[in-house]
């Protein structure tokens, strides 16, 4: 049995906020300023997520 709203957390939030944070790690997350880039990308990314694409909202598609 699927759990739909654990299933979409990994594939919608987990994997991309995770992606974005190793990039901006690479991109030299010891500036000063990157924290406030870091914040501001991951937070843009969990808004796309929730208000595009929840799971709650929708048709299943199985």
């Amino acid at each position: 049995m699927k759990r739909p709203v654990l299933v979409w957390f990994v594939k919608r939030i987990f994997v991309p906020v995770t992606w974005y944070a190793s990039a901006v790690f690479v991109g030299g997350a010891v500036a000063p300023g990157r924290l406030v880039e870091f914040l501001s990308g991951a937070v843009i990314l969990i808004a796309w997520a929730v208000l595009a694409d929840w799971p709650f909202g929708r048709e299943p598609d199985d």
